[in-house]
């Protein structure tokens, strides 16, 4: 009885090791998930969506003279 109770015992210090490590593990990717969030809404911000819908714009403009000029 008593071997059963200290393998018992080992078999949770054992489970205790390993929960330990996994959650290392997750604070450890967490906190790589939340600074490449960070970059990621950095990158966002820098390159801003304004240039590339006045782009847009503009070349729906060039598109709209370019059938102008072949239809009429």
């Amino acid at each position: 009885k008593q071997d059963a109770q200290l393998d018992e015992i080992g078999n949770m210090t054992n489970n205790e090791a390993l929960l330990e490590g996994l959650d290392n593990d997750v604070d450890t990717t967490h906190s790589r998930l939340k600074a490449t969030q960070k970059k990621v809404l950095e990158i966002i911000k820098k390159s801003g969506s304004t240039p590339q819908m006045v782009l847009i714009v503009f070349l729906i403009i060039v598109m709209v003279v370019l059938a102008i000029f072949v239809f009429y």
